[in-house]
């Protein structure tokens, strides 16, 4: 089996963070290793036990294809036997050297609502940014080799049975046939994914990975948490070329959520821009609002987060950053069911505001 070219680049997860915060300057480089490597290993190990009535499974991508060995971080599934099913099916993608389990309290909300919902292992061991800067035309061609291996260069060669199709794929068909009573098999057309009946989701790195499979797949729709992220260190920033081009998933099912204090933020709202999510109306602050927020495509937050590196980039989706209420419950979880009802063309259904209005008072926030 071919080694990548961010595997050669790159010595694992918490290289690939320290890299992000050197991106970012949030702080001086040696000196955030070691807090971000205390943070991937609390990501990595300390999960939330599973929400009432979920049913979770950690999966090693060994067990679906002997030849997945690197990254081998086990893919998440989450089903709630209690809901009834939507039909559709939600996967996310985790950022820069993340593991599906870093936002295992997200994945469980898509399960909430019907969705049967995934967190999947794929080749993000270097960050995009990192390795294309200020090409514009580079962010597109490792996109594509990330989704199906069709696409290696200089920056990214990943093997098309190593590629985000080909894992979902066998994650799925192991699924039907470990599971058959679950209800997996309608997710596949053959030995492919029905991309038709899939929402695309994703943190940094992942979301903007979403983004991409949204442009060359007419999935159901795209849900992108501190994402998308592929644009150049100029200022104003300049959006990756393939972001302003036509894509195959209707623009109407894109919807975004970040952090105001995140410091991709500018870059963000630039791909936002390049996007066109703009036609669909201004950036909406989900702080003391309940859903639907306007009807906005683009959501936005300045709430308090927990004290960690990174903490505003990774509030959005990552379980140890993300603000909580005093009852246990992600301060998030009404955004990201505005977010997944929106790209899934599900009913809107609203729910209790987030930081003061509702339960989750940002005075006692835990």
């Amino acid at each position: 089996m071919r080694s990548t070219a961010r595997q050669r680049r790159a010595s694992g997860p918490v290289r690939a963070l320290c890299v992000v915060a050197a991106l970012v300057a949030a702080t001086p480089t040696l000196a955030a290793c070691g807090h971000l490597r205390a943070r991937l290993q609390a990501v990595s190990t300390s999960a939330p036990a599973p929400a009432a009535g979920i049913t979770t499974l950690q999966i090693a991508p060994t067990a679906t294809n002997p030849a997945l060995v690197d990254p081998s971080h086990p893919d998440l599934v989450a089903l709630d036997p209690a809901a009834p099913s939507n039909g559709e099916l939600f996967v996310f993608f985790p950022g820069t050297g993340g593991q599906p389990d870093c936002c295992t309290l997200l994945v469980e909300a898509a399960a909430r609502l019907g969705y049967h919902a995934i967190g999947l292992t794929y080749q993000n061991t270097q960050a995009v940014g990192e390795l294309c800067k200020n090409d514009l035309t580079c962010y597109g061609t490792v996109r594509l080799d990330d989704f199906n291996g069709t696409a290696p260069s200089s920056f990214s060669d990943v093997a098309p049975d190593q590629s985000i199709a080909a894992r979902l794929a066998d994650l799925l068909s192991y699924l039907a046939s470990k599971y058959p009573s679950e209800g997996w098999s309608p997710f596949l057309n053959g030995s492919q994914v029905d991309w038709g009946v899939t929402v695309v989701a994703g943190h940094s790195q992942g979301g903007g990975d979403a983004a991409f499979i949204a442009k060359v797949e007419r999935t159901e729709g795209v849900v992108m948490l501190s994402s998308v992220v592929d644009s150049t260190s100029t200022s104003p920033p300049v959006a990756a070329t393939y972001l302003t081009t036509g894509h195959l998933t209707p623009l109407s099912r894109y919807v975004g959520f970040d952090h105001t204090g995140d410091p991709f933020y500018p870059k963000i709202r630039a791909d936002w821009t390049a996007l066109g999510l703009g036609g669909l109306g201004p950036a909406t602050s989900v702080d003391h609002q309940s859903a639907p927020y306007a009807g906005s495509h683009q959501l936005i937050t300045s709430v308090a987060v927990p004290p960690a590196i990174l903490a505003t980039h990774d509030s959005t989706a990552v379980d140890s950053a993300t603000p909580m209420c005093p009852d246990g419950t992600p301060e998030f979880a009404p955004v990201w069911r505005y977010m997944m009802q929106v790209a899934g063309g599900l009913p809107i259904v609203g729910g209790p505001a987030t930081d003061g209005s509702g339960p989750c008072n940002a005075s006692d926030r835990g």
